[in-house]
C-alpha cells in the first residue's frame, strides 16, 4: 500500500489522543521542495523550531522531521516531542535532505531519506 503522506503532503491540523497538534506558517525549504512551518500542541507553540511531516505517534511522542539551517549545513534531524512536557529531543545526529517517515516498530522509527522512497534509514527511539 502507498503512503498517503509525504514531506510535501501531510496533515497540518489533527488531534492524537487528547492532544491537538496545528501547523502554522507554512513555506517549502525550496521551491518544490518539502514543506515546514511553526507547530503548536494544545494552543502552545513549540518557539524557534520548524518542523515538516508527515508525524508519527507513539507512547504520548510525537516524531517527525525538524528543520535545521546553520551556517555550513541545512536539512533535516529526526526528533521527538514528548506532548506532555513539550520537550524536543533529537534523535538522528544526521542531518538529512529529506525525512519522510514510515513506521515505527519494535522501539526503532523507519524512513526515507530520498524522494524515490527508495533509501531506507533506522534510528533507535528507545
Amino acid at each position: 500500500m502507498k503512503k498517503i503522506e509525504s514531506p510535501f503532503y501531510f496533515r497540518y491540523d489533527f488531534n492524537v489522543k487528547e492532544y491537538h497538534i496545528k501547523y502554522s506558517s507554512l513555506f517549502e525549504v525550496t521551491q518544490g521542495g518539502p514543506e515546514i512551518g511553526n507547530l503548536s500542541i494544545n494552543d502552545t507553540l513549540i518557539p524557534k523550531m520548524r518542523f515538516g511531516g508527515p508525524s508519527l505517534y507513539e507512547d504520548d511522542f510525537l516524531y517527525l522531521p525538524l528543520f535545521l539551517r546553520k551556517l555550513c549545513v541545512s536539512g533535516f534531524v529526526l526528533c521527538k516531542i514528548d506532548l506532555k512536557s513539550l520537550n524536543v529531543v533529537f534523535i538522528s545526529k544526521k542531518v538529512y535532505e529529506l525525512i519522510d517517515l514510515i513506521e515505527i516498530e519494535e522501539g526503532k522509527i523507519f524512513f526515507y531519506t530520498d524522494l524515490n522512497q527508495k533509501n531506507i534509514e533506522i534510528a533507535y527511539i528507545g
